[in-house]
């Protein structure tokens, strides 16, 4: 094999890369009895997948001075990478494997090992594997407790965002091996296509200029698959055209509620999260997540939403809607996510406005409201009302997913070339198609599913029937361009374009890559965790009028007397350092 490349090497192949690319200018229920809430869950995440990140929107490419897109990179410069051929020499050696369970698995299989795609994956690679699983809704606090107990495995799912401190400490702490020297020699397959873009060496490297994890990056972003939907039928019998500004929402909310009698002009997230922030020039704090980060940037400073007027505005905004009867009397009693029975059946039995799902909706939930004149379009997220462009773009990599290698594992060579093996074209294959003869079949060079996904025999949606059959948890690239072009007519494609016309640049959003020291993140988490629990239960008083918004400076100098300040410090440290990366 070649030799492996030097820290020095490395960052000069990445600063000939930067250097080249600055000089270039309805979704129906499966016929599978009891399992239409697990199905639900795991079809969102296997979307989520293959999509940009969702916590903060993505403007499209047309929009103003936005970023180019991933897939608009020059050609590498060559490099010395090292060579993996399949089968690998195992020598009678198994990987161990941390991989929490996608629960609608659980329907045809017992492991993942009963997995077509899987099991395929070991006869390639001339490697067993023994996955070691938990719940998905359990493995944050699984993870830590097996770090905690000494316990490590060879491969580890989500690490990166798991151990407490992130990938550095984790690093620091000898629980992830540093791969920083690893990936060209090992890795070669992933680490050709992950340097052409500096947005995924960005994101995947810490302050230090370490990488510690293997991202599951999108080969192309798509731009948003969520977004606004708002009653189309109502704004034509009323005569009105569809809001921009947070002024025109207000009018057309307060339109719907005099004229419709509706309980949810406009459906409200329970954790005072919505983009509705965005048209006031803040982020928003999720009250259900007293640790949750609520920060964005103003002229490339960190700024607390507690302590900000442009925060303050937009609470009181919420305050005088609720008050109003525009936000529902008890949103505060449901589950935040949007996608929750109680949020849709407000929705599909008529008594809302405007509300925030996903873009196979569109044509999904006409076909399941009370209402037979129901129909709705997709609606921009609202402008300030100076009709100024949202500046919250997220500038992340659409990543779904990531994994570490344990640092105490002795086959860290081998399970790094078994990871590879999901980037070259064969394990790419059975990751987004499955098992050729199974699930598809190749016609005039082109990977074809069979009806085993189209017309599963089972009764499962595409989404679902392509995780019963390909390899949907594996560290790969993604291809959401699958899903949408078998999934999602043009109509509905179309609502992508309307979501993300609402933003121009992304001058005030924070990059989710932005990480602290361990020493940082104690004294930060040492004050905000008690600040966050404090701004739970007032933020809610404020909006639902238990508290007047004339007493918010009372608000401000408490967050303030808690070490909110102190706070805003460190988060501008980490962000100077993740800007200089």
């Amino acid at each position: 094999m070649k030799s492996i490349m030097k820290p020095a090497a490395l960052m000069l192949a990445l600063i000939l890369v930067l250097s080249l690319l600055g000089a270039c200018g309805s979704q129906t229920a499966p016929s599978v009895s009891d399992a239409a809430s697990v199905q639900a869950s795991d079809v969102s995440a296997a979307e989520n997948a293959e999509s940009p990140a969702a916590e903060e929107p993505a403007a499209e490419a047309s929009a103003a001075e936005l970023p180019a897109e991933a897939s608009e990179v020059e050609e590498v410069p060559e490099l010395e990478l090292g060579e993996v051929t399949y089968p690998l020499d195992a020598e009678g050696a198994t990987l161990t494997y941390w991989l929490p369970w996608m629960p609608a698995l659980s329907m045809l299989y017992t492991t993942y090992l009963d997995h077509p795609a899987y099991a395929a994956a070991e006869e390639a690679t001339g490697v067993s594997v023994d996955y070691i699983s938990c719940s998905q809704e359990s493995a944050a606090t699984e993870f830590n407790l097996m770090v905690a107990s000494g316990t490590t495995y060879d491969i580890l799912s989500g690490a990166a965002g798991y151990y407490n401190g992130g990938v550095a400490a984790g690093i620091n702490d000898d629980v992830l091996l540093d791969l920083t020297d690893l990936l060209p020699e090992y890795v070669p397959d992933y680490y050709r296509e992950f340097v052409t873009n500096p947005n995924w060496v960005k994101f995947a490297t810490t302050d230090d200029g370490t990488i510690g994890a293997i991202y599951c990056f999108n080969a192309v972003e798509l731009g948003l698959s969520s977004g606004n939907f708002i009653r189309q039928d109502w704004l034509d019998e009323l005569g009105l055209e569809a809001p921009v500004t947070i002024d025109d929402y207000h009018d057309v909310l307060t339109a719907f509620k005099e004229n419709y009698h509706i309980s949810d002009p406009y459906v409200m997230n329970a954790n005072l999260t919505s983009p509705l922030s965005y048209a006031f020039g803040t982020a928003s704090f999720d009250v259900d997540n007293a640790s949750s980060l609520a920060f964005f940037l103003e002229d490339r400073k960190v700024q607390s939403v507690f302590t900000s007027p442009k925060y303050r505005d937009y609470i009181g905004t919420l305050a005088a809607w609720f008050q109003e009867g525009l936000i529902g009397s008890d949103f505060f009693n449901r589950a935040s996510d949007p996608m929750n029975s109680a949020n849709t059946s407000i929705i599909l039995g008529g008594q809302a406005g405007i509300w925030n799902t996903v873009m196979n909706n569109l044509v999904d939930y006409p076909k399941q409201a009370t209402d037979p004149g129901f129909a709705c379009a997709a609606l921009p997220d609202a402008l300030p009302s100076d009709g100024s462009l949202l500046t919250f773009y997220s500038s992340d990599p659409g990543s779904a997913g990531n994994a570490s290698i344990g640092a105490s594992s002795e086959n860290w060579e081998l399970a790094l070339k078994w990871i590879n093996f999901w980037s070259t074209e064969e394990g790419l294959l059975l990751a987004r198609y499955g098992v050729e003869g199974v699930s598809y079949t190749m016609e005039n060079g082109e990977p074809v599913y069979t009806d085993v996904i189209y017309n599963n025999p089972d009764g499962f949606i595409f989404q679902l029937a392509r995780i019963m059959y390909c390899a949907a948890s594996v560290p790969t690239f993604g291809d959401p361009r699958i899903v949408r072009d078998n999934v999602y007519s043009d109509e509905v494609i179309a609502c992508t374009a309307v979501w993300e016309s609402a933003y121009g640049s992304s001058d005030s959003y924070i990059s989710s890559s932005v990480t602290m020291t361990t020493d940082e993140s104690e004294r930060f988490y040492g004050m905000y965790t008690d600040i966050g629990t404090y701004a739970q239960t007032e933020l809610m008083r404020f909006v639902v009028g238990e508290n007047s918004m004339d007493n918010w400076d009372e608000f401000v100098s408490h967050v303030e007397s808690m070490g909110i300040e102190d706070c805003t410090a460190i988060y501008q440290d980490a962000y100077d350092r993740y800007e200089a990366r």
